[in-house]
């Protein structure tokens, strides 16, 4: 990330590489014994290349800088179990631990230096954990989302606001990244969620200080929605995400993975909207799983 090479001959290096596993079909990375689908290391690669943030043009140290840096890197001299390598470590340790809540399938395998670049420093940040749950997180999610699913529209029905027409359901405020992901006191011989965090730092350009503070960030509102109980259920489970609208900043479309799933029969096109710019989400992870679950 350092070197003066720009951007955009990374990610074109990056996609040369990455069509050396397209070429080798039998290729399939690790996954929980829960999974059934196979999972495709160029799948990985081509979903964080294509979702990473920062433009092409753009030689600071972007997503996007980030994601071709370590593709090319891996990829040096036809290096195909390289490239596996990569794909696994993205997988073990970005995917499982905050969509599958499979943390503990980290500790049986070391993560790629090439995806951790300054894993060092970052072993080196006070991690206390998470803090214990209080109203504070839910209260200013469902604050941001008037107190709606984001989906159904449906209102908490212990909602202050109700109004007669009001069609009310048991919401919550769910995390994007799952709390039980940041609990429990760090030492440094937890590397495994180092790393994590380390891969974290640079696929959603978190700052120092923000991953320095992860007990009290798992609990910010950009961490979380507001979803009606089943549909949290559900997300949970892999069977929705939302896309971010490439025209709209503030607008996210559900796509839906489980066919016939309880709770999302019926909603199509669904858009979803938040009033506060700096409060918005942060769906980097969510989008990238859609590709590299090739489901």
């Amino acid at each position: 990330m350092e070197s003066k090479t720009p951007t955009r001959t990374f990610i074109v290096r990056a996609q040369v590489d990455v069509s050396l596993l397209r070429n080798d079909p039998g290729c399939r990375l690790e996954r929980p014994s829960t999974v059934d689908k196979d999972i495709h290391p160029e799948a990985v690669l081509e979903a964080m290349l294509g979702h990473a943030t920062g433009a092409e043009e753009d030689d600071s140290k972007t997503p996007r800088r980030y994601v071709a840096c370590a593709v090319t890197t891996a990829g040096q001299d036809y290096g195909i179990e390289q490239l596996i390598e990569l794909a696994n470590t993205w997988v073990r340790y970005l995917f499982w631990p905050f969509k599958a809540n499979k943390s503990d399938i980290r500790g049986h395998h070391s993560a790629s230096e090439i995806a951790t670049p300054t894993l060092n420093e970052t072993e080196t940040f006070h991690f206390e954990g998470s803090r214990l749950h209080n109203r504070t997180f839910e209260d200013m999610v469902k604050e941001r989302d008037g107190s709606r699913c984001i989906i159904s529209k449906l209102i908490d029905w212990k909602s202050t606001t109700l109004d007669s027409t009001d069609l009310t359901a048991d919401v919550e405020a769910a995390h994007i990244f799952k709390r039980a992901a940041a609990a429990g006191k760090r030492s440094k011989n937890s590397l495994a969620e180092y790393a994590t965090w380390d891969i974290l730092r640079h696929f959603i350009a978190l700052s120092e200080e923000q991953v320095a503070e992860l007990d009290d960030n798992i609990d910010y509102v950009y961490n979380g929605i507001t979803l009606e109980h089943t549909l949290h259920s559900i997300f949970d489970q892999f069977g929705w995400s939302l896309r971010p609208d490439p025209d709209h900043h503030d607008r996210y479309h559900l796509e839906y993975f489980i066919r016939n799933a309880p709770g999302i029969m019926g909603i199509r096109n669904t858009a979803s909207s938040f009033n506060s710019i700096t409060l918005l989400p942060r769906f980097c992870v969510l989008v990238v799983q859609e590709r590299s679950l090739n489901l």
